[in-house]
């Protein structure tokens, strides 16, 4: 099933929620073992990404490092609470956070502003649930006096879960239904038919730079559709061009010169491509036409094609690498003798009765050099998409008020209420469909 940062956000609400029904903490000892998961999911969640930190962040920081480093898992299994579900959601979405993407810093920052939101909601509100489910002593460790600081944290700023805007973030099986899986499974098989001079092929460059094209057509085609349904900011179009650009740049590098030509079979790569288009072709297709826009422009159509462009990229890139080394280093690729220069007749025409017409590409001569040029352009293109993408209009259904526990106030000393709401600052560390 594939994981997204979107879903774990949405999860981490649900088990917010259902706190406010849960049975006690139990003993010291299991909340111990459950913050001390909990303070270092978070504390790799929030640090994750490569932005400026917000006030509210480095404030949760400042109480979070030291737990982090006073509080031990407990060896003993079974200590189970309520907080280890939410520190399991926090740690894979810290997990999530460290895959390398392809992002602007405009899709970044949104990005840090729901975690934000969403991660201190959770610390606040376990905290909260902690307090008055397992009264402890302030004076007695750390956690007993960090707890009313946790419980205090601002979580006023909270931003709703825009899918568009946390694309580049999901953890996809390559046997998962849908595009998702089919992306998934083509990316795994093409990069390691790619990165492997034995197995490369022309069909496998081909097949590569087709299905690289026909993504960002279909990433182009969606975001056209958002912006017409206000999904997407009308700034977005800028993007839609650069990927209506990459997709020519990458039709053009699947269109080899008819005198060039690399030999082998790439079955694994072909059945992957088929299964690709076919994905596309059923659900984003309508005969010779894109669907519906309230189909194509939906968020989590968006999403999942900006995402399956960022995959292509890292495609593209081995793509980019293969051609290079096809142009300019081994395996060569074959030429057709008489498109030779006269300055290299002579070695061809001793190396003709080796394999008739065709003879191993020259030094030199550079054959496949378009096709290289063409490749380069299409991942700048992509590169230029991705970098340069703004954040998506935020839905009006994500404004809703949060439900959250009341922080037990009363229960704090006047010194600790004095305190509790002011954040303290610290230095962070070529086979294609008919209508294509």
């Amino acid at each position: 099933m594939t994981a997204t940062l979107a879903s774990l956000l949405h999860a981490l609400d649900r088990q917010r929620e259902q706190l406010l029904s849960a049975a006690s903490a139990g003993s010291e000892p299991h909340a111990r073992h459950a913050w001390a998961i909990l303070v270092r999911a978070a504390c790799r969640a929030l640090t994750a990404l490569p932005v400026t930190a917000t006030p509210q962040e480095r404030g949760a920081l400042t109480v979070l490092l030291p737990l982090a480093a006073e509080l031990r898992p407990a060896a003993v299994l079974g200590l189970y609470t309520p907080i280890t579900d939410i520190a399991t959601t926090l740690g894979g979405i810290a997990d999530l956070l460290h895959t390398p993407v392809v992002a602007s810093p405009a899709i970044l920052a949104a990005a840090q502003r729901n975690l934000v939101g969403h991660a201190l909601a959770a610390l606040r509100d376990s905290a909260v649930w902690t307090s008055r489910t397992l009264p402890i002593t302030p004076h007695r460790s750390l956690l007993g006096r960090q707890l009313p600081r946790l419980a205090s944290l601002d979580v006023s700023h909270n931003h709703g879960i825009n899918e568009v805007n946390l694309y580049p973030w999901r953890s996809v099986r390559a046997h998962d239904a849908g595009i998702d899986g089919a992306v998934a499974s083509w990316s795994s098989v093409a990069l390691a038919t790619l990165g492997s001079p034995h197995n490369l092929t022309q069909l496998a460059l081909q097949l590569a730079a087709a299905d690289i094209a026909l993504i960002c057509a279909a990433a182009a085609a969606s975001g056209r559709a958002g912006i017409r349904t206000q999904t997407l900011h009308h700034e977005y179009a800028t993007t839609v061009n650069a990927l209506a650009q990459a997709s020519e740049s990458w039709r053009r590098t699947a269109g080899w010169p008819s005198h060039v030509r690399l030999g082998g079979r790439s079955r694994d790569v072909r059945d992957a491509s088929r299964h690709l288009r076919e994905q596309i072709t059923t659900q984003l297709r309508d005969g010779q036409h894109w669907t519906a826009d309230r189909r194509l422009g939906a968020p989590g159509i968006i999403a999942t094609l900006l995402w399956a462009t960022q995959t292509a990229h890292h495609v593209g890139v081995a793509h980019e690498h293969a051609l290079h080394e096809l142009t300019c280093g081994t395996p060569p690729a074959w030429v057709a003798r008489d498109r030779l220069t006269t300055d290299f007749r002579p070695v061809a025409d001793q190396l003709a009765t080796v394999h008739y017409a065709w003879i191993p590409d020259l030094p030199d001569q550079h054959p496949a050099r378009p096709v290289a040029e063409a490749s380069r352009k299409g991942l700048a293109a992509i590169e230029t998409a991705l970098l340069n993408a703004p954040p998506a209009v935020s839905a009006a259904a994500d404004n809703n008020v949060w439900e959250t526990l009341a922080p037990p106030t009363a229960s704090l000393s006047p010194r600790s209420r004095a305190g509790a709401g002011m954040p303290l600052l610290t230095p962070r560390s070529v086979t294609q469909p008919s209508w294509y």
